[in-house]
């Protein structure tokens, strides 16, 4: 009663519940939006020779339905921690929920796996957004860092960036060389991962002394996806993550 007292001030509407339908409430909202994210980010994988990406689009113009977006799996204190804590409460029995945790963690390896495919011997990487969500200070299960450090892992060379911390914070965080800025140091990486697309990054100039002919950029949610034609004239390879053939290979259970 006395946290009604308290909510009605700022909500006009408080639905009562005891506190164990409570979390659960507040891990279901997150599962039931974490699930659906994940059947997508698989379906991009498994046909990746159609536009998943832009299915996707359309579905969620249906009115019953949230839209959905792929990119590098999720991130975030919320949304894939909410169907981790039903699975660990419901044993062996939550097996959907199960299935898209570890959906959630291949997507890391799946795209660090194609990225390396598309280098060539001691060639590097620059991964931009270690952030979990855009304009905000916080790498909470972040898909950018994860793939930055499993691309490290295996070797490659991987430097980050990210406007919302200084590079010195960005490498005590990280552990990898961080940039300071954005110029044409761009073009000494062959790969461009866009994977979290801060407005620092959609208003980028896109200079041609930027770039080099030969790169690529694989762009998590497609925010650079207007000047795909800029990236064409400069000799540079640009693929959204669902755009047709956007993977090269897929091996389950990677």
């Amino acid at each position: 009663e006395r946290a009604k007292n308290v909510l009605s001030l700022v909500s006009k509407t408080i639905l009562p519940a005891t506190y164990r339908t409570a979390e659960i409430t507040k891990s279901l909202e997150n599962a039931l939006l974490h699930i659906p994210v994940m059947f997508v980010h698989q379906l991009a994988c498994v046909l990746p020779e159609h536009d998943i990406a832009e299915a996707l689009r359309l579905a969620g113009t249906h009115w019953r339905l949230t839209p959905l977006y792929l990119g590098f799996g999720t991130g975030g204190r919320c949304v894939p921690l909410g169907t981790q804590y039903l699975v660990r409460a419901a044993g062996d029995g939550l097996t959907i929920g199960a299935m898209a945790v570890d959906w959630d963690a291949q997507m890391r390896e799946i795209i660090a796996e194609n990225v390396i495919r598309r280098l060539k011997p001691k060639e590097s990487v620059l991964v931009l957004g270690m952030a979990y969500r855009p304009g905000f200070r916080d790498a909470g299960l972040s898909p950018g860092l994860g793939v930055a450090r499993a691309l490290h892992q295996r070797g490659i060379d991987v430097a980050v960036h990210d406007p919302m911390w200084v590079p010195n914070e960005l490498e005590g965080l990280t552990g990898l060389l961080a940039l300071s800025g954005l110029d044409d140091r761009l073009r000494h990486y062959r790969g461009i991962l866009l994977a979290t697309p801060h407005p620092e990054y959609l208003t980028l100039p896109f200079e041609r002394t930027w770039w080099t002919s030969g790169q690529f950029v694989l762009d998590a949610q497609g925010a650079w996806a207007a000047s795909r034609h800029r990236f064409e004239a400069y000799g540079v390879t640009y693929v959204q993550v669902g755009d047709p053939g956007w993977l090269i290979s897929y091996k389950k259970g990677i």
